[in-house]
């Protein structure tokens, strides 16, 4: 509850945040090869960006990225609704991401697997590893670099 209370106060605030160990994640490779293989079945949205990242667009929640929400205790952060899910799966550090960019809605962002550097503008640099979240404010301004093989669930929340 702990972490809880301090991510809910920077929330609050505005103000980016990272969090490390904030939660356990059930969430194996093996997991993330069945998640790709129904998205192909099922023709959901899915993005390739160059060289070895994939972006799997689940809007409103699935179950997978349910039940890591109740976890981290997002439904808690005041009226606030998490209006989208997605899964960022690298497959080596070398892979490709969004350059700098930000986004209209507040973010959350759980490392699942692996380990990935934030960037936020005008507040440093953040190394997050398996069980980590960071908060960054909807407009500020950010990018990711995949230090391993990684998956991160990011959640947007209006």
């Amino acid at each position: 509850m702990k972490n809880f209370e301090r991510l809910k106060e920077f929330y609050d605030k505005k103000i980016p945040v990272h969090i490390e160990k904030y939660c356990d994640v059930s969430l194996r490779w093996s997991d993330v090869v069945q998640l790709i293989d129904r998205h192909n079945r099922e023709s959901l949205s899915m993005m390739q960006i160059n060289n070895g990242t994939i972006v799997l667009d689940y809007g409103f929640l699935s179950a997978d990225a349910q039940a890591n929400a109740t976890k981290i205790n997002l439904i808690g952060l005041e009226e606030n609704k998490i209006y989208s899910s997605h899964f960022y799966i690298s497959f080596s550090e070398s892979s490709e991401t969004f350059d700098w960019h930000n986004d209209s809605c507040e973010v959350i962002y759980l490392q699942a697997l692996g380990s990935t550097k934030w960037e936020i503008k005008n507040y440093g640099e953040y190394i997050l590893s398996e069980g980590d979240i960071i908060y960054c404010p909807k407009e500020f301004f950010h990018k990711t670099t995949p230090l391993t093989s990684r998956v991160g669930i990011s959640y947007g929340i209006r």
